[in-house]
């Protein structure tokens, strides 16, 4: 009987742990926050709306609807912009500093970057043989 009296405090803790955790799978909100923001980019004769998949110093590469995969240099935007994530727009062809850049990629679905194996798997669900560069 001494025994069931110290585990009934383990016992109560387990039960309480177990019953504040979660299980299921995840919710619109968390499954919107696994993809990458939304952007616009302004080009000189195109303007481009899609999800940012990557981004890095020289270049962002862009989702568009769920069939292309675009690529887009820095100095060959007239503006860069998320729209659904606090991060600073960037125009007239700059290339964002190393601390604006990392929000930039914290707003992308691949915020580490992309391996090309990845991009790859990525260039052939959407049909495509290489990233389309946009100027």
């Amino acid at each position: 009987m001494t025994i069931s009296r110290r585990l009934r405090p383990a016992l109560l803790l387990a039960l309480l742990t177990a019953a504040s955790c979660r299980v299921g799978g995840w919710n619109d909100e968390q499954v919107a926050a696994a993809r990458g923001g939304t952007v616009e980019l302004e080009l000189a004769d195109d303007d481009i709306r899609g999800e940012l998949l990557a981004a890095d110093d020289e270049a962002v590469l862009i989702l568009v609807g769920a069939s292309e995969i675009l690529g887009a240099r820095w100095d060959d935007l007239e503006r860069f912009r998320v729209r659904d994530r606090p991060v600073d727009d960037v125009r007239d062809g700059t290339i964002p500093g190393p601390a604006h850049l990392r929000e930039i990629q914290l707003a992308s679905r691949y915020p580490f970057g992309l391996p090309d194996d990845q991009l790859a798997i990525l260039l052939e669900g959407v049909g495509q043989d290489a990233v389309r560069e946009v100027r």
